[in-house]
């Protein structure tokens, strides 16, 4: 009898080849080991990380007032970097078949990245815009309308990163004293420079007809406890056209009630464009050069020759000059004492001389900033100067700065800086200002005798160079403007 073998049906044996591989259903309340993908892992804790951050440095910012985060690179490229590593991350697990898990935690990465994100960018979006407003109204509402009005102490006021004196009538008193001691006898003072700066100088002599137009601003950008703003203005004088670049600085107010304590910086304000008008070029390329060469003739009478009948008569009208000069012709003041009593011009040309050579051209003699002590002997040794003509050591320099422009009555008039060193060691600012016709002014020719006259010599401010030196001035130890702006942006 034959043996009998099982073998499998043809139905059984096509079925096994032809049957796909699937995972056997999970019956409910079993549990499979399924790995979670690495992706997901990565993409949720760098999510977390970057919300973690994000929030601290918010917390930071909100209490102590400074903006941490404004827009660096990786603000950027962090999110977007997590939120596609998550969507690799569900797309890997949705077709895995799976196989793996980790959906569920790539969505909540996608999820918390997305609202730190959002959250961020509506931080950053309120801040710059808060941030460029602040720096305009700092600029234009408070820093330029100074100078349009003439107010440049308080302009000044506005470059202090540090406590501020009130703005009252001892305003420019306290600044003299306290903020514009020279830190040397070779360097002018915080508020001398700044006054002096081409920017401010155009705003003086433009007074309220300046015009002021804002053209950009810039990105803020964040230093160190510090994040500064540049603004751009144009603005238009009868004289100039400029383009200013201004960068106010903002910083973490002591007070945390009062904010961002906003100031801009000597060195932060520069001239991207300057052009004469027509108006300019005739006023400082034309008349101001002839004015400026009336005043250096003036002063090498007083110093080279001593001549102060000469230097004298630069103080008088033109018309009147041409009188004296063919009364007097080549003769000497003390020829003339004869004829004084029988002749009223020679009497008003000698009067006149002596009240020259006692210094009668100085002004502002009880009103100049000088420590009390010293006002009488530097007013004094001034004095001296017009009678006995100034030592070639101590010969007076103009400022290389343009001068304000005034006009006045038809009279056109230019005032100078002007810096005397008077012994025995006194370092004195005087503005001194000289006048002119303008219909004169604008016919004369080189060789018609000048148009121009000296008007007087005003005391502006004067200080003990030796005592400076020493570093026993009253005030020198309270000139801590630049080191306190310097140290605030450390």
């Amino acid at each position: 009898m034959a043996d009998i073998v099982d073998t499998p049906s043809t139905e059984t044996v096509v079925a096994t080849q032809t049957s796909p591989a699937r995972l056997e259903p999970v019956a409910p309340g079993e549990s499979v080991d399924r790995p979670l993908t690495a992706l997901a892992f990565t993409g949720f804790a760098l999510a977390v990380l970057y919300a973690l951050f994000i929030a601290g440095s918010a917390l930071f910012a909100f209490s102590s007032g400074y903006p941490v985060l404004l827009m660096p690179l990786w603000t950027i490229v962090l999110p977007v970097a997590v939120l596609l590593t998550c969507w690799l991350a569900r797309r890997s697990v949705m077709s895995s078949n799976g196989m793996v898990r980790g959906k569920r935690l790539a969505t909540a990465g996608m999820l918390l990245t997305g609202v730190i994100g959002l959250g961020y960018w509506a931080y950053y979006t309120s801040t710059l815009m808060a941030l460029r407003q602040q720096a305009a109204e700092l600029v234009e509402s408070q820093f330029l309308a100074a100078l349009v009005n003439g107010k440049v102490e308080e302009a000044f006021l506005l470059t202090l990163n540090g406590p501020r004196p009130p703005v009252d009538a001892n305003l420019r008193d306290y600044i003299e004293k306290n903020l514009n001691v020279p830190p040397n006898t070779r360097a002018s003072g915080f508020f001398t420079r700044f006054s002096e700066s081409p920017f401010v100088r155009s705003f003086q002599t433009a007074g309220e007809t300046a015009k002021v137009r804002l053209k950009g601003i810039g990105t803020p950008s964040a230093g160190k406890q510090s994040v500064q703003v540049p603004v751009t203005y144009a603005v238009e004088t009868p004289f100039r056209q400029l383009e200013i670049l201004i960068v106010p600085t903002a910083t973490s107010a002591p007070d945390e009630s009062s904010g961002r304590r906003w100031y801009i910086e000597l060195t932060a304000v520069s001239l991207l464009a300057d052009t004469r008008t027509e108006r300019g070029i005739r006023t400082f390329q034309k008349l101001q050069p002839t004015a400026r060469l009336f005043i250096n003739s003036w002063i090498a009478k007083l110093v080279r020759n001593a001549n102060s009948e000469e230097a004298y008569r630069a103080t008088l009208p033109p018309e009147e000059r041409q009188k004296v000069i063919k009364l007097v012709g080549d003769k000497r003041a003390e020829q003339f004492n004869a004829e004084k009593e029988n002749n009223p011009e020679v009497r008003n040309y000698l009067d006149g001389l002596e009240e020259f050579r006692n210094g009668a051209l100085v002004r502002n003699e009880d009103r100049f900033y000088v420590a009390d002590a010293l006002r009488a002997d530097v007013v004094n040794e001034l004095k001296k100067r017009f009678r006995s003509g100034f030592l070639t050591l101590d010969v007076p320099k103009l400022s290389t700065v343009d001068p304000t422009f005034q006009t006045e009555g038809g009279k056109i008039r230019f005032v100078y800086e002007f810096h005397l060193q008077l012994p025995p060691g006194y370092e004195v600012d005087t503005r001194v200002t000289v006048e002119g016709d303008s219909d004169a002014l604008q016919n004369s020719s080189p060789m018609a005798p000048s148009p121009w006259r000296l008007v007087g010599i005003e005391l502006v401010r004067a200080y003990d160079s030796t005592k400076l030196e020493k570093g026993e001035c009253p005030s020198c130890r309270k000139n801590e403007i630049g080191a306190r702006n310097s140290k605030n942006e450390e």
